[in-house]
């Protein structure tokens, strides 16, 4: 019979999905292709400062600075997370769609609706497997929950001024082997 090939590959430390994928669809015969999802649920957030919302290091929420002191106030066009909150997801998901470093990577957000609870909710979207950084500054005791729609989501909570929680949202694969390949 024939022997084997064997392809070895070598991923970063912390490398993402992206990247793996690319170096997989190197070796004949085999395809690749990465993609990475994250919801946003469960908005409990104060609109005041510090509240900001970070994706991949990007600030989401706008401020404006301004008076005789330069004092920063969000601006209007920011909706209530508590009041309005299917607005405050669009209105992140319009934020993230506008960004061209986001856009050039191929990320997007669409605000909806969860189909099994009914409540609001922010898709976003990375379709090359990109990693997702979200990051959450806000009062004391706000949260928010990022889901990678397949494990329990975690919360993000505020702390305060310049005290940031984060979380990673890695990318998955989806692997075609050729006849033959194994």
């Amino acid at each position: 019979g024939l022997a084997p090939t064997t392809h070895t590959v070598f991923n970063n430390l912390h490398g993402s999905a992206r990247e793996l994928a690319s170096q997989l669809s190197n070796i004949p015969g085999v395809e690749a292709n990465a993609f990475t999802y994250a919801s946003l649920t469960d908005f409990d957030l104060t609109r005041a400062e510090p509240l900001q919302v970070t994706l991949n290091g990007h600030e989401l929420v706008e401020y404006r600075t301004g008076g005789q002191n330069g004092d920063r106030a969000l601006v209007q066009a920011v909706p209530d997370p508590a009041t309005d909150p299917m607005g405050f997801n669009q209105y992140l998901a319009a934020q993230i769609n506008e960004n061209d470093t986001l856009k050039a990577q191929s990320i997007y957000a669409v605000a909806g609706q969860n189909t099994i609870t009914g409540e609001p909710e922010l898709r976003v979207y990375s379709s090359e497997g990109d990693d997702l950084k979200f990051g959450l500054t806000s009062a004391t005791g706000d949260s928010l929950r990022v889901s990678d729609g397949e494990h329990n989501p975690v919360a993000l909570t505020g702390a305060g001024n310049n005290r940031p929680s984060q979380i990673i949202v890695g990318g998955s694969m989806d692997v075609r082997l050729d006849e033959g390949i194994s």
